[in-house]
């Protein structure tokens, strides 16, 4: 009885780190560049911006949050 519930909780314990390892590694690994998009454009005013993984072009960006440049994620 005892032995099965040591075989068992060692069993889990096993999965559980494997699983904290693979997620680990999951978390570390970093983030692809972006390809580059030729038709990047402002949601708002649609010119082309750019950097594809901004939003607003500069001008709608001041207008809308006060000077942060565009790079709103």
């Amino acid at each position: 009885m005892i032995y099965d519930i040591m075989v068992y909780g060692g069993a889990v314990l096993a999965i559980s780190a494997l699983v904290a390892l693979l997620v680990g590694v999951a978390a570390d690994t970093p983030e692809a560049p972006l390809p580059p998009d030729e038709d990047a454009r402002c949601e708002l005013c649609f010119v082309r911006v750019d950097d594809p993984r901004s939003r607003l072009c500069p001008y709608c960006a001041d207008e809308m949050y006060g000077g942060m440049g565009g790079r709103i994620r």
